[in-house]
């Protein structure tokens, strides 16, 4: 059984307005692609692995005592 078979059976037992959904995403996909796909952002030039920059961020220097004080702080202002 292909993929489009399976999806046509799953979408036989939808009401119509998730069979509607379902077409309009596939008009979505048909459209995108016609636009042409971009790469992934990893392989796009310039940008960089978010680990790797998550990695190269300046160390805090609060405690979690001090984090947990000053976040208290902003709800009880809420409040």
């Amino acid at each position: 059984m292909s993929i489009t078979d399976l999806i046509y059976q799953h979408v036989c037992k939808l009401s119509a307005t998730d069979a509607l959904e379902v077409l309009r995403f596939i008009e979505f996909i048909e459209f995108k692609q016609q636009q042409g796909a971009k790469p992934p952002i990893e392989s796009q030039p310039g940008n960089i692995n978010l680990l790797q920059w998550l990695e190269n961020l300046p160390a805090g220097t609060r405690s979690a005592d001090e984090l947990y004080r000053d976040l208290q702080a902003l709800r009880n202002e809420w409040e």
